[in-house]
């Protein structure tokens, strides 16, 4: 017995030193300079295990930071397993050889990196490679959602693929109900809408007029330019759409910009309103009209679609008054007839194209005074000249009688 384990210990100590092989059938276990492998003669790590040697190409022969090999051949792409200082462990996808380039996969043991086409990987994932499409990411289940998550200790987001083929960010995996940004595959992109129907279209998710009660309009689109320190505060517009108001089922559109105190990114001076019913307000909030102007308006020229004219009092049948009844009627109310009084005015407004409608009719009344008149001149001015004729004869008549008796 104790020569056995004597015998035994000697066997040891000398596979120790040199080189030993053990051979089970056609498998092969070698053991040399520390290193074990299986299947191969010139193990290059502490554990390398291969298929049939390839003779074609030159044999590995050392490994960085390697403590074990797995891979076809020694002279062939493979994995290496090992660790990094005695403290980080690491493992690498290599191609056939040690040079530059020959690492395809690998994971940093000192960042716990994972790197795809480069050694040192940078962040949790650095891909590098010539293709256009650097990584693709398939899920086999027809149209669905397919998403990665972002996440931090106090939000996340996901991004992906959404049932429609388009490209949605949302709250939520379910994009139909949590998206807040969408590009479709037609070309459209949706804000706030998973399915936007035009190229941009923005969504405000809060109710208009909850409990029946209209709430203010909110802000859909906005426009900043940074100011310049000591002359100007940065510059902002922006759009809010709201609800038409009491009674009303419609929309509202509401521009506004920076007052001329404001000191903030928030625009405070409402500039133009678009009510649902077509009425445009610059600088009124609720426009009754289809232009209603809080201000001096200043143009070329106003061109006004008119529902007639005053030309009816050029007619055979046209009653003119007369310049009596003219006189009573002002002497009573201290205006024209027809032509809105000053208390009018003032509360009504001036009707531009109403106006000019009654002033031209007050003109072509007028002419139709001054040609009655013109008239009455020519025929007192005939009689004054039949009279002229006549007082003439009469004194020629008169000198020749006074000629005759004095004969």
């Amino acid at each position: 017995m104790k020569k056995i384990a004597l015998t035994l210990l000697v066997f040891l100590s000398i596979s120790r030193c040199a080189h030993a092989q053990w051979v089970n059938g056609t498998n092969l276990m070698y053991y040399t300079g520390g290193n074990v492998g299986i299947g191969t003669t010139i193990p290059v790590s502490g554990l390398s295990v291969e298929a049939a040697q390839n003779a074609a190409m030159a044999p590995l022969t050392s490994l960085p930071n390697g403590s074990a090999w797995i891979g076809a051949t020694s002279t062939t792409g493979g994995i290496s397993i090992g660790q990094f200082g005695g403290t980080y462990g690491y493992i690498q996808s290599r191609n056939k050889g040690i040079g530059s380039g020959a690492y395809k996969l690998a994971l940093n043991p000192l960042g716990g990196f994972v790197g795809v086409g480069t050694t040192a990987p940078a962040s949790a994932l650095h891909v590098i490679d010539a293709n256009a499409t650097l990584l693709t990411l398939e899920r086999n289940a027809g149209a669905t959602n397919m998403n990665i998550q972002y996440k931090n200790n106090v939000n996340s987001i996901f991004a992906g693929l959404d049932v429609n083929g388009g490209f949605s960010i949302g709250t939520t995996a379910n994009f139909t109900l949590s998206s807040k940004l969408t590009a479709t595959i037609d070309g459209n992109v949706g804000i706030g809408i998973f399915t936007p129907t035009t190229k941009l279209q923005v969504r405000e998710l809060t109710d208009s007029k909850p409990g029946g009660v209209t709430q203010p309009s909110k802000s859909v689109f906005k426009l900043s330019r940074s100011g310049t320190s000591g002359y100007s505060y940065n510059e902002s517009a922006e759009f809010r759409i709201g609800h038409g108001g009491p009674g009303a089922f419609g929309s509202k559109l509401d521009l506004f910009i920076n007052g001329a105190n404001n000191i903030n990114d928030t625009p405070d001076q409402q500039a133009m309103t678009w009510l649902y019913n077509g009425n445009v307000g610059i600088g009124v909030t609720n426009p009754q009209n289809k232009l209603d102007v809080n201000g001096r308006i200043h143009s070329q020229s106003v061109l006004i679609d008119m529902n007639g004219w005053s030309d009816y009092v050029f007619r055979k049948d046209y009653q003119l008054r007369s310049l009596a009844e003219i006189k009573t009627y002002i002497d009573q109310n201290q205006h024209l007839p027809e032509i809105p009084s000053e208390k009018q005015i003032a509360k009504e407004g001036l009707n531009l194209g109403e106006m000019n409608k009654l002033l031209m009719k007050k003109v072509e009344e007028l002419t139709l005074y001054l040609i009655e008149k013109d008239e009455q001149l020519q025929q007192q001015g005939r009689q004054m000249q039949k009279l002229q004729e006549e007082v003439q004869q009469l004194v020629k008549s008169s000198s020749k009688t006074s000629s005759q008796s004095t004969q």
